[in-house]
């Protein structure tokens, strides 16, 4: 299974964080999380962890964004 989260921030002063919970993931299952834009370093996590507690992205410029590739690891 793959995903994508394409997160963007706009230009609304403070809000430099923002937690996207995932749906759809198998708690049992091992995802690969690849930051394009190197936002946060790649890091592997439970579906479970996905489907609780999400992926948290910080942003620290206005208008900018960031694509998170998902992968389910075999």
């Amino acid at each position: 299974a793959k995903g994508l989260v394409y997160a963007f921030r706009g230009s609304v002063q403070g809000e430099t964080t923002h937690t996207f919970r995932l749906y759809g993931l198998n708690p049992r299952k091992q995802y690969r999380l690849h930051f394009q834009d190197n936002s946060a370093p790649n890091r592997t996590e439970s579906g479970r962890e996905l489907l609780h507690e999400g992926i948290r992205v910080a942003l620290a410029v206005p208008n900018d964004s960031e694509l998170i590739f998902i992968d389910e690891l075999s």
